[in-house]
């Protein structure tokens, strides 16, 4: 399932590159540091900011790992959660966009979330792990509006 938003567009000229766009964009959001016995699921980010997380009415920065050509952010399982993508697109002026949606992820899966900005429209999407289908991915059955 997608999830659509227009883009607000502002007349401002910026600079983003590496991590000034992450402190431009994350401001003040304090890293995620899960519990030591706290169960988790891989969530790959295909050709995507690392998104931040709400849970329990909080926002996180979720730092990716990078293993090869693979970027991923681990989550929590058994609980509603909120993934926000802060998506900047430099053109005649700065475009940008929240693309945001709930998942409540379950144990033993494996995600992969995907944002992108096509021309005045946000897009996000999250499948999950299927090895039972031709594409190896099915629609993640929790996907819901954003809970924050």
């Amino acid at each position: 399932m997608i999830h659509q938003m227009h883009i607000r567009r502002s007349s401002a000229a910026i600079w983003v590159g590496g991590s000034l766009a992450a402190v431009l964009l994350n401001g003040c959001t304090l890293p995620y540091r899960p519990s030591a016995d706290a169960s988790l699921v891989q969530v790959i980010l295909l050709n995507t900011a690392s998104p931040n997380m709400c849970i329990d009415g909080n926002w996180f920065r979720l730092d990716a790992a990078e293993q090869g050509t693979t970027r991923s952010v681990m989550v929590p399982t058994g609980k509603r959660i909120t993934l926000r993508v802060d998506d900047v697109l430099l053109s005649a002026g700065a475009s940008t966009c929240r693309p945001t949606l709930s998942v409540e992820p379950a144990a033993g899966t494996r995600l992969a979330l995907h944002s992108a900005l096509a021309g005045h429209t946000c897009l996000i999407e999250i499948v999950r792990e299927d090895h039972n289908t031709p594409t190896g991915v099915a629609p993640e059955p929790s996907i819901g509006p954003p809970q924050c």
